[in-house]
């Protein structure tokens, strides 16, 4: 068939050296073997002159960031029909919510492009993350429309729970120790849940763990966690005197270490 649709060209002297019209002349592209489609195992496309310059054209793909840290408003200014945008959070915030509670706006402008009519833009994005250890913040991205300025775009937290440092808990009542009575034991470590949380346990004159109070709330702990603090730093035997703390409630922030990534392409029809 391909044989014959060129024989056909070149009769009819169809084949072209300057394209007539960029937008719907069509090149023809070919697939190898791996694509097997007919007997011959060779499968023809086709794809517009101007989509196939776009394509190849380097120069038609740029690379941005923005810093969702930075301004209340946040519009990326690109100069190229594609790209990648790297989406920065350097620093804990509070938006977007987890369990996508909230989230942060931001547009995409384009000075060469025309806005004005949603019917004559194409749009299409994509998003790569890759988290680190007690990242808490999992970005969704979901087009929102267009504006006079650009395409409008929502970053949700996927995240469904509330992950940060140790704001409020209930200790256990621990065991008694009348021999360690009066004793204050600073910054012990805890285990379980997040990473870094200490406290400093005090007994009163009976022995009885009387105060707890957090020194580092540490990172990376959800509500409804339950630590341990070893026995045998708080005057008692591993195990048997350990005491338990769980976790009420915590200062929940956006800890994004890893990176972001949003994959976009725009242009008018």
């Amino acid at each position: 068939m391909d044989i014959l649709n060129w024989l056909y060209l070149r009769t009819n002297k169809l084949i072209r050296t300057t394209p007539n019209n960029a937008q719907t002349d069509l090149v023809a592209l070919g697939a190898d073997a791996t694509f097997v489609k007919r007997g011959d195992q060779y499968l023809t496309y086709a794809m517009t002159l101007a989509d196939l310059y776009n394509a190849g054209n380097t120069t038609n793909t740029g690379y941005y960031t923005i810093d969702l840290n930075t301004a209340p408003l946040y519009i990326v200014d690109v100069t190229t029909p594609k790209g990648v945008i790297e989406i920065i959070l350097e620093s804990p915030a509070v938006d977007p919510q987890p369990a996508f509670g909230s989230a942060v706006s931001f547009s995409i402008s384009n000075a060469a492009m025309d806005f004005s009519n949603p019917d004559n833009v194409y749009m299409q994005f994509s998003t790569y993350y890759s988290p680190e250890p007690f990242d808490s913040f999992i970005p969704y991205v979901v087009a929102t429309g267009f504006g006079p300025i650009g395409t409008n775009y929502a970053i949700f937290n996927a995240n469904p729970a509330l992950v940060g440092a140790i704001l409020a808990f209930t200790p256990g009542t621990g065991t008694t120790l009348l021999a360690e009575a009066g004793q204050t034991y600073t910054a012990v470590p805890s285990t379980g849940g997040g990473t870094g949380a200490t406290f400093t346990v005090t007994r009163n004159g009976a022995g009885v763990i009387s105060t707890v109070t957090v020194v580092d709330a540490g990172i990376g702990y959800i509500v409804g966690d339950t630590l341990t603090i070893d026995g045998a730093d708080i005057g008692g035997a591993s195990g048997t005197d350990d005491l338990t703390i769980t976790v009420n409630n915590t200062t929940y922030a956006n800890q994004f270490e890893g990176r972001f990534y949003l994959y976009y392409e725009l242009y008018n029809f």
